[in-house]
């Protein structure tokens, strides 16, 4: 731990709260990795965060704070995002779908010089809560932008739930293109590789 409001981590340091505003677009997940002999004593020290339905509902209720805390359009992004993703975690598709349709709104008033365009490279809640909710249009729809967002043809997450929202519509033609491109960009891929089975491309 370093001292003026500084956070050191493998001779990295970030002040602490420019750490917090950039663990915000990750709804403030945190993974541990310690040796085996001390998990007893790092479950106590971890307490209610051992038990995922506590963490859940924990991040929900954060979230939910934070949208009334909110002030600005790229904190309202943020706070209905988090909530979103977090209601996906618990099961809640139709509230998480209501919270990204928000999200969504706020990250449209945006400047494009902050606007975190990235942000479904790596949480897909959004995909989840769509397609959850039959919203497969909706769900194409993100997909396509988010593939646009990148030069090269790599996110294979989007590719797959493209691929899951025109199998559900029917259109098994493009459901198997996506297949192939995700398998592409990452063989072995085994969401997109079971999909591939069911539709015969595999």
């Amino acid at each position: 731990m370093g001292r003026s409001g500084f956070l050191l981590s493998a001779n990295y340091k970030i002040q602490y709260d420019k750490l917090e505003q950039e663990w915000k677009s990750f709804n403030y997940e945190f993974m541990v990795v310690y040796p085996g002999d001390l998990e007893v004593d790092l479950y106590q020290l971890l307490g209610p965060y051992t038990d995922e339905n506590w963490v859940n509902r924990n991040a929900f209720e954060a979230a939910d704070q934070q949208v009334k805390e909110a002030l600005t359009d790229e904190d309202f992004f943020y706070a209905y995002f988090n909530r979103g993703s977090a209601q996906v975690d618990l099961n809640d598709f139709y509230g998480a779908a209501q919270s990204y349709d928000l999200a969504f709104h706020y990250y449209a008033n945006l400047d494009t010089k902050i606007r975190p365009y990235r942000i479904v490279w790596y949480q897909t809640g959004p995909y989840y809560a769509y397609y959850y909710t039959g919203r497969y249009q909706d769900l194409i729809a993100l997909a396509d932008i988010t593939l646009a967002s990148t030069k090269e043809p790599f996110l294979e997450e989007s590719y797959y739930w493209r691929a899951m929202a025109y199998h559900a519509l029917g259109e098994i033609g493009n459901a198997q293109d996506d297949l192939k491109t995700c398998l592409e960009v990452h063989p072995g891929f085994s969401p997109c590789t079971i999909l591939s089975a069911e539709l015969g491309g595999g």
